[in-house]
């Protein structure tokens, strides 16, 4: 990561934007210091990345939208009160348990809860 050029810039972000195979978009953030409305920053992309697919004409309609994933890598902030790591949201219903079944992800790793587990050698981890 380069450092920013002056101190006042917090902003620095590194963005991967991609396709897989099927044609599901996915946007990679990366941000050291993200700022406080970070999460909702974070919603505003995931609509964005989903609404700009192109679904004009008589042969395509809603149903060929494809499912889309805005991915946050997350620095020296954390967002979330519990101790995990790693979150994974959608649309839901929460006094139902029940998800609408979108076709939106937004995914976290907040890296300022990983502790010792970042500092473990890269040979001695597994994934278990």
């Amino acid at each position: 990561m380069p450092a920013p050029e002056d101190e006042r810039d917090r902003q620095i972000r590194f963005d991967i934007n991609c396709k897989t195979a099927d044609g599901e978009k996915v946007n990679v953030e990366m941000c050291l210091n993200p700022n406080n409305h970070e999460p909702v920053r974070l919603e505003f992309h995931a609509a964005r990345l989903f609404a700009t697919q192109d679904i004009m004409g008589k042969d395509r309609s809603f149903k060929d939208l494809k499912r889309t994933y805005q991915i946050a890598i997350l620095g020296n902030k954390t967002y979330f009160p519990d101790g995990d790591f790693f979150h994974s949201f959608e649309y839901f219903d929460p006094a139902r348990n029940m998800s609408l079944g979108g076709r939106t992800r937004i995914f976290t790793v907040e890296l300022a809860k990983l502790g010792e587990i970042a500092k473990k050698p890269v040979d001695r981890m597994g994934n278990a």
